[in-house]
């Protein structure tokens, strides 16, 4: 493996050197643009006005992170947090400018966590008397989930306009044939029955555990569609979920959801806002016009803090990844305002190194009694996810988070067919102690090595189980009996004391607030990101090639350490 790293680094040195020039030209002039951007931003705030009867276009194809990226609306419109559209959504039902929203749902990416947060804030500007609309011209039952929540669903009016809706579908891939013809093998050592990753590099079948906890996980989120189908549309419970497991809504077209009732009209979408005329608003607009996000003269604030991808020790060279040192600065900034009364921590982890997480909780678990820290769980926090969340004073979730996952897993590679009868490279050793090779990638995996790891696992399990334990007033037998590494909807967790209360990240701030007694207060995000990387990424193909190459090193994380990691999505 360090030979194929070796010829990665040689390939991606050379790829760097080739961009090198018009990558600096190019940072040089996003920063000109940059700078001009935070100049000019006040006075573009004041010249955009919102007419009267205006409705506010919100486009959920764009990538929608839950970090804030360092970059202006003004300069990359495509990088809004999904707070900052929640609170364009609690805006707009106070602004009596604004009758309603547009939105857009093809090529939607936001969790089921999600997608229950939004749907709540829509139907608190239904009751408000705010009109919203749904469009989308292919349905599936993610988009037709946040579509539920509209006062209208409309389609384009043609069969290519291609509705899925059905039940369930999850593919994981199993390695092990085509490893074992590449002469690659694993050795997975894992603390907990239901800790699944890692078994398809060593198992030719999904285990009985995986499939098990994951049923069971499926079976619940369709049955809270089928019923919100039923509810909301007026439609026979029994009738419905026979339609979508026959697979009548499947590869369908917008006339058979109309005849159904399940949507309300059939128009291409440039003749469906023609009606709205220049009323028609980009979120990205309504946003600086309405100064979301700005500076706040308010005393009382409430730091959001948003932890989002996978956990690792290295400083990461692109969004998406938790660092301790990134991290940690965060929290120690809004523990150093004297203005912020209180953090909440966002959550959206799978979880990932156990050092790395075990650092961050320990951060937390030190500055939780001088401020509170309560937890927002977004789309996932499982595993080293969950760790951190449960060294905050309260976690809040959605009742579809995923969270749980407690256990933990170490994957050991060993090379030494591919390398020696693959290849044919002849490997000498120098050796002196009896596991001095432990984390050899060419040496043969024994029982005593095993042990030895399985031994390391165990221990660090069972700080998992203590922590958690402690963090959550519970015994840590009790927390046994429901930790081995199985995920837990938000609904459950909260049942067997994992969770605190169900609700989203603007019930987490409302619940903190009122906690801490105030009576007005405004949120703060702390941001520390890489903007300019991604905006690079958008305008410079050949840079994501770049940071896909670079993130091979990460991998390095994942090997030989016990890792709190439950990787799979589940969608």
């Amino acid at each position: 493996m360090k030979i194929v790293n070796l010829i990665l680094k040689f390939l991606l040195f050379i790829v760097k050197e080739i961009l090198s020039f018009f990558i600096k030209l190019f940072l040089f002039l996003i920063v000109a643009v940059f700078l001009i951007g935070i100049l000019s931003t006040k006075k573009i705030n004041q010249d955009i006005a919102i007419r009267k009867n205006s409705y506010v276009e919100i486009d959920l194809a764009k990538k929608v992170y839950e970090k804030k990226g360092s970059i202006p609306n003004l300069l990359n419109e495509k990088d809004l947090s999904f707070y900052t559209i929640l609170e364009a959504l609690k805006r707009i039902g106070n602004d009596g400018a604004v009758d309603g929203v547009v939105l857009r749902l093809d090529g939607m990416g936001l969790s089921y966590g999600q997608i229950e947060e939004m749907s709540g804030l829509i139907r608190e500007l239904k009751l408000k008397e705010k009109k919203v609309y749904a469009f989308s011209s292919t349905m599936n039952n993610n988009r037709y989930w946040l579509a539920l929540s509209a006062d209208k669903i409309i389609m384009p009016p043609t069969a290519a306009a291609t509705v899925n809706l059905g039940g369930y579908y999850s593919e994981v891939r199993y390695y092990k044939g085509l490893l074992d013809k590449l002469g690659v093998s694993f050795q997975v050592i894992h603390a907990g029955d239901y800790k699944a990753y890692g078994e398809n590099y060593i198992r030719d079948t999904m285990s009985a555990e995986y499939r098990e906890n994951m049923t069971e996980v499926y079976e619940k989120i369709f049955g809270a569609f089928v019923r919100d189908v039923a509810v909301i549309r007026k439609q026979n419970r029994a009738d419905i979920e026979t339609k979508l497991l026959s697979g009548e809504l499947m590869a369908a077209g917008p006339d058979a959801l109309k005849k159904l009732g399940l949507i309300d009209d059939t128009r291409y979408y440039s003749e469906f806002v023609s009606q709205f005329g220049k009323n028609l608003v980009s979120l990205n607009k309504y946003i600086l016009a309405s100064n979301i996000g700005g500076k706040t003269q308010n005393k009382n604030k409430i730091a959001v803090i948003t932890a989002e991808g996978d956990i690792i020790n290295t400083r990461p060279k692109a969004r998406g990844y938790i660092f301790p040192g990134s991290l940690i600065a965060d929290l120690e900034k809004a523990k150093n305002d004297p203005d912020v009364k209180g953090i909440v921590l966002r959550i959206n982890s799978p979880g990932g190194s156990a050092l790395a997480s075990d650092m961050i909780a320990g951060k937390i678990r030190e500055l939780r009694s001088g401020k509170p820290i309560y937890v927002s769980i977004g789309g996932v926090a499982a595993s080293g996810g969950y760790y951190i969340a449960s060294a905050g004073n309260k976690i809040y979730a959605s009742g579809n988070s995923i969270t749980g996952s407690i256990g933990v897993v170490s994957l050991i590679p060993n090379l030494s067919k591919l390398i020696g009868e693959k290849a044919a490279v002849k490997i000498e050793t120098i050796q002196k102690g009896a596991y001095a090779d432990l984390f050899s990638m060419t040496t043969a995996f024994t029982p005593e090595r095993a042990e030895k790891l399985q031994k390391s696992c165990d221990m660090v399990y069972g700080d998992f189980l203590g922590a958690v334990a402690a963090g959550r007033n519970l015994k840590k037998e009790d927390v046994e009996k429901i930790a081995g590494g199985k995920v837990w909807l938000g609904s459950d967790a909260r049942k067997n004391g994992l969770v605190d209360e169900i609700g989203g990240l603007n019930e987490c701030i409302a619940g903190l607030a009122r906690d801490l007694e105030l009576t007005s207060w405004s949120v703060v995000e702390v941001t520390s990101g890489s903007g300019l990387n991604s905006i690079l990424e958008d305008f410079v193909p050949l840079a994501a090639l770049v940071r896909q190459v670079e993130e091979i090193d990460y991998l390095g994380e994942f090997w030989f350490t016990p890792l709190k990691y439950f990787p799979y999505e589940i969608r």
